[in-house]
């Protein structure tokens, strides 16, 4: 059995790839066509394939529950 070591970011790591992956959704959506966007998927782990269109509000909408989890966390501490 191997044990796996954990792998830690520092926040800088994790803001860069977090500003990068931004970049390359905003690069789709901005040059994509609506046929593409419509007929090309992308696979979520809970709800399977999502089109291209569909992940667009998805990810927002993503961004902004996570952003109500820290606030809901600073307030307990």
């Amino acid at each position: 059995m191997s044990l796996r070591r954990k792998s830690y970011q520092t926040l800088s790591e994790v803001k860069e790839k977090l500003s990068e992956s931004r970049k390359a959704f905003v690069h789709v959506v901005d040059h994509a066509n609506e046929i593409d966007l419509e007929q090309k998927s992308f696979p979520h782990p809970l709800f399977k394939d999502l089109s291209l269109k569909q992940w667009i509000p998805f990810v927002g909408l993503h961004e902004k529950r996570h952003l109500l989890q820290i606030e809901e966390l600073k307030a307990k501490l």
